[in-house]
């Protein structure tokens, strides 16, 4: 396998934050098309198409290389409808030149990159056809960057080496090298645009994959420097992408294809599908519920990361802290389920006398967590806003008693949860027992990790019991 063979690039969610530039820069033309615009406009050439029939080029590469020479005062266009000419006035001397301009913002580290657009950046840049871009969900940035980081953080990247400045060709970024920037300043008037960019990834056999920081657009040259937070730190920007990066690793690496059958896997998608018939066993009767896709997806995502860690050096912990995620994100939807204002309202109106004689009528179902329910600081019999924080920012083990809460306050909740409670009848005690297992997964503190399969069983119990809960 070539090297070439060997890299992808991965859309990632990204965003490109407004600037002014300030360039001392040369107004002669910049390459060979713009030499060969002014030269022919030079000699009454001027027609963008006729231009386009003589260099044999696409149109739009024409007229953006004319309307570049026309913003350095080199041609001009006396009129709309006529031909382009050259300016006589235009002087040869470098000169300071304000433009409007765009630097890619590297939300992980939330730094900026390297990479300066002068203009607007590209919506959809050309992909070169022997380039290979991973198939992954465009989703939008979550939150754009702070003003006061980007007007921090930009301001000195006139003094960066490494910094690269690009205009807009067509449907392609090109590089220019005869600007110097003498400034940077955030426009705050402005407003940053989401969007993509593309992180390069080698995969290389019997190691993780080496990752770069974020591109404008894939190339055949990598121009940016190696990400430190590596192949888990591209996971956190596309965690949807992480099946399609499993498959093409396995693929591109012929140790683990000779792993995979003498497992009895002919190829990446076979392991797949046997994780995905796997949960399918263990939530029958639960699967495909309304409501639930996340989650299910989540297990099917988890399990997959189960079977390969026998495989990928990446993944030391069986995928335990896959299923700590599909612990969350089930807690999370079950909630959504119950936080209602009906609910809410319910626990305003009871007092602490009422709570602990709820609280003791079921008291064999909830083991310390009545207790933990009592002594909270935060869950206030009558207060809303505690319950309402509680749910909404607590920890995994706070937002448990807020479930208990509000399946002590509102006879609906307690209906819903029924069928879950029919399911594994210590529903409580058992999420109690998963949360404390999850914990010491994801924080070990030098502690006895928790036995995988143990915590595996356990989650898809407890996944299956809630998966039985609809919203009402």
């Amino acid at each position: 396998m070539s090297h070439a063979d060997s890299i992808r690039y991965c859309p990632v969610p990204a965003y490109f934050v407004p600037v002014v530039v300030s360039l001392a820069e040369d107004p002669g033309p910049r390459d060979a098309l713009e030499e060969a615009v002014a030269a022919l406009v030079g000699l009454e050439r001027g027609f963008p198409q006729e231009l386009a029939q003589i260099l044999c080029v696409a149109p739009e590469l024409v007229e953006s290389a004319l309307a570049e020479l026309e913003l350095r005062n080199i041609l001009k266009r006396p009129d709309p409808d006529g031909p382009y000419v050259v300016n006589e006035q235009s002087s040869h001397a470098s000169r300071p030149r304000q433009r409007p301009g765009y630097v890619l913002w590297d939300l992980l580290s939330n730094q900026p990159t390297f990479q300066l657009v002068i203009g607007e950046p590209l919506k959809q840049p050309y992909v070169p056809k022997h380039i290979d871009v991973v198939d992954a969900t465009n989703r939008k940035p979550r939150h754009a960057p702070s003003h006061r980081a980007i007007e921090r953080s930009v301001r000195s990247l006139p003094d960066v080496p490494d910094l690269r400045i690009y205009v807009p060709l067509g449907h392609a970024y090109r590089s220019v090298e005869s600007a110097h920037v003498q400034k940077i300043a955030f426009e705050a008037r402005r407003h940053p645009i989401s969007g993509h960019a593309f992180v390069p990834i080698e995969f290389r056999p019997e190691c993780e994959p080496i990752v770069w920081r974020p591109m404008l657009a894939p190339s055949a040259q990598i121009e940016t420097s190696l990400d430190p937070q590596g192949y888990s730190g591209l996971l956190q920007r596309v965690p949807e992408a992480r099946a399609e990066l499993d498959r093409i690793r396995l693929e591109l690496d012929p140790k683990l294809i000779e792993l995979l059958a003498a497992e009895g896997y002919r190829n990446a998608a076979e392991l797949f599908q046997d994780a995905d018939r796997r949960v399918q066993n263990e939530l029958v009767g639960a699967w495909g519920n309304p409501g639930w896709r996340e989650v299910q997806d989540a297990a099917v995502d988890a399990m997959r990361q189960t079977i390969l860690s026998r495989f990928l050096r990446s993944s030391p912990n069986g995928g335990m802290h896959a299923w700590a995620d599909v612990l969350e994100r089930a807690v999370r939807v079950l909630l959504f389920q119950f936080l209602d204002a009906a609910a809410q309202d319910a626990w305003t109106r009871l007092d602490k006398d009422k709570l602990t004689r709820i609280l003791d009528e079921r008291a064999r179902k909830l083991g310390q967590l009545r207790e933990r329910l009592l002594e909270s600081k935060d869950l206030k019999p009558g207060k809303k806003d505690g319950l309402l924080k509680v749910l909404d920012k607590g920890t995994l083990g706070s937002r448990l008693l807020g479930l208990v809460a509000a399946w002590a306050a509102d006879p609906r909740v307690f209906d819903q949860l029924a069928p879950a409670l029919r399911e594994q009848p210590d529903f409580f005690r058992r999420l109690d027992d998963a949360i404390e297992m999850r914990n010491r997964v994801i924080h070990p503190d030098g502690g006895e990790s928790p036995n995988a399969r143990a915590f595996r069983g356990a989650v898809l119990g407890l996944v299956k019991a809630m998966m039985r809960v609809q919203r009402a």
